[in-house]
């Protein structure tokens, strides 16, 4: 019965599919471990590179029906807004072909990626609708398992994430109105009894991910888990997203509301303002926002936002704070030999243009600065714009240090902050917005290659600077992807405060502002020292002559400008840190 079931459905699942629009599809056949693999190829439609990033899409149907090309439109669009070449695979549908069947085929056409000169899978990201997002959280574990590279993002979209609860017990946790709408008892026990045959096979992490241990789920990529109010799917994956957040992965999570299971399959007039198809535009937005965050750059500027160090230090506590907009994500480092209590604290905000890093990407510089001064370090994931603009990361740094003084083992009247690059640019903006609100400041403020005017025209920088400097300066669409992702209004002294007027600046306390000779934002940064300075600020600057913009975050050989001013950037930083820290 369930052959019959299943092949019926297979039949109906190729019907309502939209092949309009976009650029051109390839069909193509992958040698598999069980057979041939169809996959189809979405060309972008408007963009011509030598080495096309790429986006793996895996359908949805329960595992057990479903096409390659029911999902044409989703896809077409992906590829053409993102620059992506789109690979939609048609996987081994159970009952036919069962666990693990499916994951072997996406392996066998991932790796098969690799030999075509077109594709560049080193930025290549993963997602899927339903049964595709589990597949694509289950395809993430296998490559940790395997010791293959894992996706630079994960989009899963209302994936079923733990096959070992019952189908019953997971309605049973949702409201009247939820079950009403969420897929029927009879077609879950069809899929879920066509993939997996036996609760072993259910116990699997690759069947169930939400079953992965702490170990595995740590070292996902970001994560962009989307789910449906009327679903009863949506609270193992509401879990799924709080376990990866609990292990220290970035994750935007959104649960829509009044939206039902297979909101993105849905055909809505392009008018239509319903539940379904507001969680369609706004998930199908959100991907290509990430993808294009993550998958069109290249691998070292990647590495530079995104690579972080976990050797060595003490620990490292994982904190959620309550703030205005919601939880913030803040990561505490002890120092390693230290147990004092009445801590100093020192607030570090990592770099990434206002819409992208992390807190932990900065692991090694925040634990060497806890372990050589004895402070806590407290690396905040801010709000990144465009989805909170100016000034939501400001208010989540405001929210995270008034929560200090809730903490018995800090001292708050010894709090130093520093950043890097975007970060530099807030720790600027958090001591101009306390002299507005006459609020408590630092006692001592350490930006390292900031943008302190972003008012200026980004060209103009670049054109102030030598052609060497120009050369190795982030490029100007990268910074005007981050300046106008983060404000409209770029005069703002709380924007940019070099801005700020003599009033402000001869309050500032002592400054440490380091920049590197071949960026374009040292000019700017330089005439803020200087007026600090002018304004009877003590304040010491040091411009790193061959170094570049990142070079703290840089792996960069022993002896070159770049490494030599790192490590002098974080002793230089560790000096004046333990100085005022033992001064009080």
């Amino acid at each position: 019965m369930l052959r019959i079931k299943a092949t019926l459905f297979q039949y109906l699942a190729k019907y309502g599919v939209d092949k309009s629009g976009g650029g051109d599809i390839i069909y193509q056949k992958v040698d598999g471990e069980n057979g041939p693999i169809r996959v189809l190829r979405y060309m972008p439609s408007n963009s011509k590179q030598e080495k096309y990033p790429v986006h793996v899409h895996i359908h949805g149907g329960g595992w057990v029906i479903g096409v390659a090309d029911m999902d044409n439109a989703w896809c077409r669009r992906t590829a053409d807004e993102t620059g992506s070449v789109v690979i939609s695979i048609d996987y081994a549908k159970a009952p036919q072909h069962p666990f693990p069947a499916a994951i072997h085929d996406i392996r066998d056409v991932i790796l098969s990626l690799s030999k075509d000169p077109t594709l560049d899978v080193s930025r290549l990201t993963i997602g899927g609708l339903s049964a595709g997002g589990n597949l694509s959280i289950a395809w993430t574990v296998y490559c940790l398992q395997n010791n293959l590279t894992l996706p630079v993002l994960l989009v899963p979209i209302y994936p079923a994430t733990d096959l070992t609860i019952p189908y019953s017990e997971k309605m049973s946790r949702v409201p009247e109105k939820t079950r009403a709408k969420s897929i029927s008892f009879w077609m879950a026990d069809l899929f879920f009894k066509s993939y997996t045959t036996t609760e072993e096979e259910n116990e699997n992490m690759l069947a169930s991910p939400a079953r992965a241990p702490a170990d595995i789920l740590a070292k996902f990529p970001k994560t962009i888990i989307l789910t449906a109010e009327l679903d009863s799917l949506h609270v193992e994956a509401d879990d799924f997203a709080k376990q990866l957040s609990e292990n220290g992965v970035e994750v935007i999570h959104h649960l829509y509301p009044g939206a039902v299971h297979g909101y993105a399959n849905y055909h809505y007039d392009a008018k239509a303002d319903t539940p379904d198809a507001r969680a369609k535009e706004e998930s199908f937005t959100l991907m290509v926002q990430e993808i294009k965050k993550y998958a069109c750059i290249s691998p070292f500027q990647r590495n530079f936002l995104y690579t972080n160090d976990t050797k060595g230090g003490g620990d490292i506590i994982n904190q959620n704070i309550d703030g205005a907009n919601g939880p913030i994500r803040v990561l505490k480092y002890l120092p390693t030999n230290s147990k004092q209590g009445n801590y100093p604290v020192h607030v570090h905000l990592h770099g990434g243009g206002f819409v992208v890093g992390r807190a932990d990407m900065d692991n090694a510089w925040c634990r060497r600065i806890a372990d050589e001064t004895g402070s806590v370090v407290l690396s905040i994931d801010y709000a990144k714009a465009p989805q909170h603009p100016f000034p939501a990361a400001l208010h989540n740094i405001r929210d995270v240090i008034h929560s200090i003084s809730k903490d018995a083992d800090l001292d708050e009247s010894r709090l130093t902050i520093g950043g890097l690059s975007a970060g530099g640019n807030l720790s600027l903006a958090w001591t101009v917005y306390c002299l507005q609100n006459n609020l408590t400041l630092p006692i001592l403020l350490l930006p390292v290659y900031p943008p302190t005017d972003i008012s200026l025209d980004y060209n103009e920088k670049l054109n102030a600077v030598s052609e060497e400097a120009r050369a190795k300066s982030i490029p100007a669409w990268i910074v005007d992807l981050f300046d106008t992702s983060y404000t409209t209004n770029r005069a703002d002294v709380l924007v940019s405060p070099g801005r700020a007027p003599d009033t402000l600046l001869s309050k500032f306390p002592k400054t440490i502002m380091l920049t590197a000779e071949l960026d374009s934002l040292h000019i700017e940064a330089d005439s803020m020292a200087n007026r600090l300075s002018e304004n009877g600020v003590e304040v010491i600057h040091h411009i790193y002559p061959g170094a570049t913009h990142g070079y703290a975050n840089n792996n960069a050989k022993p002896g070159t400008p770049d490494a030599i001013a790192k490590e002098e950037t974080l002793k230089l930083v560790i000096q004046e840190i333990k100085k005022v820290n033992n001064h009080l």
